[in-house]
């Protein structure tokens, strides 16, 4: 019989990776010992095993959690938006605000390589990874098909949206960012959607440019004094 961990058991293992993720803050994972944690958390040596596992169960959990929680706040902050490029900003004021306030998760995040997670850590990320995936190409296809957003190869697509975040998130949790967040978020969501918008036709560009020149000429009339 497959046993359903109780709510105390949820509690408790909450508690584990709390105290352990403090240690990692502190010494690093390398040098972060069971002890550490066992002695961070409160927990017996028998309930970590338990509830958890070794200390490389706990990182893949603290890993493979931090990721799935931030691909779904980015996909929920996608589909809140209708145009593409208010969409495009309410995912990067949820990643700035999210590295913001998980700074140490964050870090375990940006930094752990996944090639360091066990075979079921990776299985897990592996699965999490292709529905992060089928989501934001499904989120890019309706932006293409809606003409707002360039065609590019797949791969693209990652690089061009995912990159400056992530890099941008590095810079956050080393505390090596100048810019407020709350000027960072708007600055970095409009050269994100930048890269990504669709350039207008040429004939879209003549109307625009003839419609703003007799504008123009309708404001520069309508200032001139008036005779006599």
């Amino acid at each position: 019989m497959v046993r359903t961990p109780t709510t105390a058991g949820w509690r408790r293992r909450d508690d584990i990776l709390a105290g352990a993720l403090r240690c990692f803050a502190r010494r690093g994972v390398r040098a972060t010992t069971i002890e550490d944690i066992r002695a961070e958390s409160g927990a017996s040596i028998g309930s970590i095993y338990h509830h958890i596992g070794g200390k490389d169960d706990i990182v893949a959990s603290l890993y493979t959690e931090a990721v799935s929680a931030y691909r779904r706040g980015i996909i929920s902050a996608l589909g809140s938006r209708s145009a593409p490029r208010a969409a495009v900003r309410t995912a990067v004021e949820f990643h700035v605000t999210w590295i913001d306030a998980h700074r140490d998760l964050a870090r375990l995040m940006l930094r752990w390589d996944e090639s360091e997670l066990s075979k079921a850590g990776r299985t897990q990320l592996a699965k999490e990874a292709r529905r992060f995936a089928k989501e934001m190409g499904e989120w890019l296809q309706a932006g293409v098909r809606s003409g707002l957003v360039r065609t590019f190869p797949p791969e693209l697509y990652g690089a061009l949206f995912m990159g400056p975040l992530l890099e941008f998130g590095r810079l956050q949790v080393d505390a090596r960012t100048s810019v407020p967040v709350e000027q960072s978020a708007p600055q970095l969501a409009d050269a994100i959607w930048r890269s990504l918008a669709a350039k207008p036709k040429r004939d879209e560009r003549a109307v625009r440019l003839r419609t703003q020149t007799n504008l123009s000429r309708v404001t520069a009339r309508l200032e001139r004094p008036p005779k006599g």
